[in-house]
């Protein structure tokens, strides 16, 4: 299998990683590509972000992951949010079949990746088995880190 080609958009937290790479998503689509992924958007109350909603990008349909509130017994917590892990588990199962689609998109590679946790084992798959263009948001401080692993296939650096 060809190595795809990885293209990292990076960005502070709420700097528009997620609505550049769903500009970028919308115009492969026009152009007849197919595609494939998931999106984090942040869910707002009143000027504060209370939580992510993961879209996947193949289906459209939306899920709550994480929020400040969020209920059940099978919950991750990192820093103030809590996420659903059925979601993440979506979300992973999404990455793994987009797998051969010509644009996919990973919104983001965070802390909870950084441990092999929340989106990782969906993005380390997508670096050994997809042949297409991949775009993953990274937060600047992760990055070096993103590319470490990319390079080695996937593995910590």
């Amino acid at each position: 299998m060809n190595p795809g080609r990885i293209a990292l958009v990076t960005g502070r937290p709420n700097s528009g990683k997620t609505a550049y790479l769903s500009a970028l998503l919308q115009r492969a689509q026009r152009l007849g590509k197919s595609t494939g992924g998931v999106l984090s958007h942040g869910l707002w109350i009143h000027g504060d972000k209370r939580g992510f909603e993961v879209e996947i990008v193949a289906s459209g349909e939306k899920h709550v992951l994480a929020g400040t509130d969020l209920q059940g017994t099978d919950t991750l917590r990192y820093g103030r949010f809590i996420f659903a892990a059925p979601v993440f588990e979506r979300a992973v199962e999404a990455l793994q079949e987009s797998t051969g689609k010509e644009v996919v998109v990973v919104d983001e590679y965070g802390p909870l990746e950084q441990r092999d946790a929340g989106l990782w084992p969906g993005i380390a798959h997508l670096l050994r088995h997809h042949d297409g263009c991949l775009l993953i948001s990274v937060r600047p401080a992760l990055v070096h880190e993103l590319v470490q692993r990319i390079r080695t296939g996937g593995q910590a650096p």
